[in-house]
């Protein structure tokens, strides 16, 4: 879980560089730079997030005293999943649309 926080946070960090970055018109291979930054951290949070959403299901079915702990734990990998795949295809796009039809 962990490891999906600190991905997500830093894929934040990313988004908010682009940003501010579009705002102050930079270097258009620094903005590439940091879209290809934010694809690459998107994998793997993809894969932790959705290795996460399997253990906390298969936790919530074999230990019943903590089911509650490990839906909460299934719901936040599943946000944190739908927020990679999301920043991921959009920052695809975003490049794809900024390299020219």
């Amino acid at each position: 879980m962990r490891t999906v926080l600190f991905l997500a946070l830093f894929l934040s960090a990313l988004l908010v560089f682009y940003a501010i970055g579009n705002y102050q018109e930079f270097l258009d291979e620094n903005q590439h730079l940091i879209l290809a930054a934010a694809t690459v951290t998107a994998i793997p949070l993809l894969f932790f997030s959705a290795a996460g959403i399997a253990v906390s299901i298969v936790s919530a079915v074999k230990n019943h005293e903590q089911r509650a702990k490990a839906v909460a734990s299934a719901v936040c990998s599943f946000f944190a999943f739908a927020y990679g795949l999301a920043v991921m295809l959009a920052t695809r796009l975003i490049d794809f649309l900024a390299g020219g039809v």
